[in-house]
């Protein structure tokens, strides 16, 4: 299903329209660049590029909107132990953007201490907060895709997870798809009205709930 969103696969019939507009009718670069955020369960993490460039490749934001997101997602911590104290107090004050090199944000990730499962996948969702801030920047609001970013996490980073996602994504306007095998994961962010749970097998949609709740997560979770 994600992958023909992105326009990976192609559909040999039927259509996906997203603000009803056809996506086949998008160009690809559009599409995937404009139009959606996907945060995988990989994800992808280049050791021999700097901790800017794996969060912001493009080079769209200043030192303190990367600082402040980092620091979003529980991981500016990380990068700045085993520094000294006057110099950990020094990075947490971003310098003006385009001041040169600095001394956290333009380090290459090798060097830095490895990052556990959860905070690889919190890293990625942050990736995925600075695409979404620079896309709306320019009056864009993408559709977010998660493809089970939590299957291999602990419940309390699951949950620090779902909560970033609600607070930064869901609240602020964006549609969500979120793909997961376990619906308990999904309960604490649940809201009636807004949210729909599809379920799907053997790459069929079985069955599709408008109106879900908690409790109507722990029914299904429980049948099937």
């Amino acid at each position: 299903m994600l992958l023909t969103l992105l326009r990976l696969l192609e559909l040999k019939s039927g259509r996906i329209e997203i603000d009803g507009l056809d996506i086949k009718h998008v160009s690809l670069d559009i599409l995937r660049q404009r139009c959606f955020v996907a945060v995988s369960q990989d994800p992808l993490l280049l050791f021999n590029e700097t901790l800017r460039f794996n969060l912001d490749p493009e080079a769209a934001h200043s030192d303190r909107k990367i600082t402040d997101m980092l620091s979003k997602v529980g991981l500016w911590q990380h990068f700045i132990v085993g520094q000294s104290v006057i110099e950990g107090k020094a990075f947490t004050h971003a310098r003006p953007f385009g001041a040169g090199e600095h001394p956290i944000l333009d380090r290459k990730m090798s060097l830095f201490r490895q990052m556990s499962v959860g905070q690889c996948q919190l890293f990625a969702l942050c990736r995925a907060l600075v695409k979404r801030t620079a896309l709306r920047r320019a009056g864009l609001k993408p559709v977010i895709l998660l493809d089970e970013v939590t299957s291999s996490l602990d419940p309390a980073t699951e949950s620090i997870i779902f909560r970033i996602v609600n607070d930064e994504f869901t609240k602020k306007g964006h549609t969500v798809i979120i793909v997961a095998h376990r619906l308990s994961a999904l309960q604490e962010d649940t809201v009636v009205g807004r949210d729909a749970v599809a379920l799907m097998e053997d790459g069929q949609l079985v069955e599709l709930i408008r109106d879900v709740n908690a409790g109507t997560l722990d029914r299904i979770a429980k049948i099937r």
